[in-house]
């Protein structure tokens, strides 16, 4: 059964460094909605998914996930057991010498390497994540020997195993060629086709990368929000070229949209 509370929701958030990063932004995130957030670098997208998985706190404001309201003092271990994340920061705490199934394994408990006995149920849990999420072929290589398409699969399939409600994307298409992320891209949408209780929240760029099943966008410029709701009416040519200050031409062909930019024609010296 789908939970009957927003899974996500920012009200009034700011956050600031030596300068405004979030400027109080509010945002819900509803049962049965995956995500996009898009916006220039700069616009505060990492920030925001840093606040909503509990690595971040803001400078103000109220952040409930999964169900309750979390602070600077309680509250995020027991939710970050249910929110899986994929990004480049986590990769980078894994040890080169882990096996892609010990780092599907840690996912039980939310930790990163793993360095003990191991339970059988545990153990026959991740084979069968290793299984449905096709990592199975590469469950003993270590993970400085896998590619970056194969390091986003596991970290996948570790969020599979703790159960996760959220699944949170940290632009996890960057640094693929173009075949790796086109199947990357096809492992994603059937993962959310299957996982109908499952969240996804993912940070792109690129409008190619927002596959069918992805329900809503959130468009961020300058730390504020000035797109948000059903990607029918906030993912259109004028909305991105407000984004990103550029003349842009949304497409959509076979349910996958294409952007075209038109140059600007400046001289360069």
């Amino acid at each position: 059964m789908l939970m009957s509370q927003p899974i996500i929701k920012v009200s009034n958030i700011f956050h600031e460094r030596d300068h405004v990063i979030l400027n109080h932004l509010n945002w819900t995130v509803n049962p049965g909605e995956n995500w996009v957030v898009m916006g220039a670098n700069g616009c505060g997208k990492s920030t925001l998914i840093h606040i909503i998985t509990g690595y971040l706190h803001p400078t103000a404001g109220k952040v409930s996930v999964l169900d309750g309201y979390v602070d600077d003092t309680h509250g995020w271990p027991d939710r970050r057991l249910h929110i899986g994340i994929v990004s480049s920061y986590i990769a980078s705490l894994i040890d080169d010498d882990q096996l892609a199934a010990d780092v599907v394994l840690t996912g039980r408990d939310g930790s990163l390497n793993f360095w003990q006995d191991a339970d059988p149920a545990d153990v026959k849990m991740t084979i069968n994540i290793l299984q449905q999420t096709n990592t199975w072929e590469i469950r003993d290589r270590e993970w400085q020997f896998l590619s970056q398409g194969e390091k986003q699969r596991i970290l996948i399939a570790r969020a599979i195993m703790n159960d996760a409600k959220l699944l949170v994307l940290d632009e996890p298409c960057a640094g693929l060629d173009p075949a790796s992320r086109e199947h990357y891209l096809a492992f994603l949408d059937q993962l959310m086709q299957q996982r109908r209780d499952l969240t996804v929240v993912m940070i792109t760029h690129h409008v190619e990368e927002v596959t069918p099943s992805f329900t809503h966008a959130l468009q961020l410029k300058q730390g504020k929000v000035i797109a948000a709701g059903e990607i029918k009416s906030t993912l259109t040519s004028s909305s991105l070229s407000e984004l990103f200050d550029a003349d842009i031409t949304l497409e959509k062909q076979h349910s996958r949209f294409y952007a075209r930019i038109q140059p600007t024609k400046k001289r360069i010296f």
